[in-house]
Parts: C-alpha cells; sequence; structure tokens
C-alpha cells in the first residue's frame, strides 16, 4: 500500500471545533476570544470552554511534525550549494561522470552508460531544472549551458519529468532527497527534445558519441545565466 493510498483510508473523524470572536471598540481596537467545543460521536458540538495552553501546544506540534517531515534535514552534502526550506528550493551540482540512460526505442539510441558533463541541478517547488557546467571550480560567475538531454528545455533548464514511478521517502535527509530528484530523472525514459536543440550538433548523435567521454565543446551557453543568479 503506497502512502497516497493510506493517506485516503484514513478515517477522519470531527473531534472538536475552535471557535474565534472578535472584538472591536470605537477606537478600530480588536480583541480576540477562543473558544473550544468538542464534538461527541452524533456530531453535536457541547458547550463551549476556555482553550487551555495544553490544546494549543498539541495542535501545534501536530502541524509542526507534518509540515517538518517534508523538509530535508541532517548533514549538508559536499555538492549543496543552496537550501532555502521556506522557498523548498534547493540548488546541487554533480561533476562529470557516467550515467545509465533509457531511451524512447524511436530514437534508436541503444540504453546503456554515457559521458555527462558537470550538472546544476535546481529543485523549486517540486519543480526540477537542470544546467550544465564546463568543468573547473565552481564560482558564482560560472557560466551555465543548456542541459545536453532530451526532455529538458534548452533556455531555461525546465525538465519534464517522465514515467519513472518513484515515491519521495517518508523521513528525508539532504542525501536521499538528492537521490530521489537524480534518479527520477535518470530512471525515466528520455523521449523528446523540448524547445531548440539543446546541443551544437544533433543530439542523438552527441549522445551516442558520449559512451567514450562527452564533449564539451558541444555545450551552448544560455544567454547571461550565471551561477550566482541560482544561489539567490
Amino acid at each position: 500500500m503506497n502512502k497516497l493510498t493510506k493517506e485516503i483510508r484514513k478515517s477522519l473523524r470531527p473531534s472538536a471545533a475552535l471557535l474565534v470572536y472578535l472584538c472591536e471598540d470605537d477606537y478600530s481596537r480588536r480583541e480576540y476570544y477562543l473558544e473550544l467545543r468538542n464534538i461527541g460521536k452524533n456530531g453535536m458540538m457541547g458547550a463551549g470552554k476556555p482553550v487551555s495552553l495544553n490544546f494549543i501546544q498539541s495542535l501545534t506540534e501536530s502541524f509542526s511534525m507534518k509540515s517538518s517531515s517534508s523538509v530535508p534535514h541532517g548533514k549538508i552534502p559536499e555538492g549543496l550549494l543552496y537550501a532555502d526550506i521556506r522557498r523548498k528550493k534547493y540548488v546541487w551540482h554533480s561533476p562529470h561522470g557516467k550515467k545509465y540512460m533509457y531511451f524512447k526505442s524511436d530514437l534508436n539510441i541503444p540504453n546503456g552508460e554515457y559521458c555527462l558533463p558537470g550538472l546544476i541541478w535546481m529543485v523549486e517547488n517540486e519543480s526540477l531544472r537542470i544546467y550544465a557546467y564546463k568543468t573547473g571550480k565552481l564560482t558564482p560567475d560560472t557560466q551555465l549551458y543548456s542541459a545536453p538531454f532530451f526532455n529538458v528545455r534548452h533556455d531555461d533548464g525546465d525538465v519534464c519529468l517522465g514515467n519513472a514511478k518513484m515515491e519521495m521517502p517518508e523521513k528525508i535527509n539532504f542525501h536521499n532527497f538528492i537521490k530521489f530528484w537524480e534518479d527520477k530523472f535518470f530512471l525515466s525514459e528520455f523521449s523528446q527534445i523540448i524547445g531548440s536543440n539543446p546541443v551544437k550538433n544533433n543530439l542523438a548523435t552527441v549522445i551516442k558519441k558520449s559512451s567514450v567521454s562527452f564533449d564539451n565543446k558541444e555545450l551552448l551557453p544560455i544567454r547571461k545565466l550565471k551561477l550566482k543568479n541560482l544561489l539567490q
């Protein structure tokens, strides 16, 4: 049973109603009063009573636990460049290396391991963007390039996430948060170019040649987009 099914099958019973009263005087000064009314098994509200501090604390803790469970935490990975839990924005990089990739059959690209350039990943509000960078030390002024992949918009890095069926871990730390998004990208089937061709030559040809090494000369710069533009 997956997490969504569990949530749907939960039995919810009304337990209490919290009433907020507003008192406003002739000088537009406002005061608020809270009243708690228990709800019986018959669905009827009982008599009102003052709200206790314990009730407010338990209510606050419940909401805090649900909110914090979806926020990455723990040891900061070496590749993490930026994290803003308020905006749900995270930026990290992965150095050049190899990844196993899957392709739609009509692209005539064999599934297998291919060499990749350095990549910059950005997740913001459950949306993924990917950019490429050339080998070297990352600085705020590092130029960003179109990611050399199918399923990625060439001019802004926006990713069309494919058919990989994955669920975010219930207990999220930075490590498995990053792994989730990278796996979701690479375990999806690459199928189409979104927008214009993201490399200088034919993308399928460039990918096939990258089984040995990736040629950074194929990368196309995204005009005026530097790493520092993502870290704000």
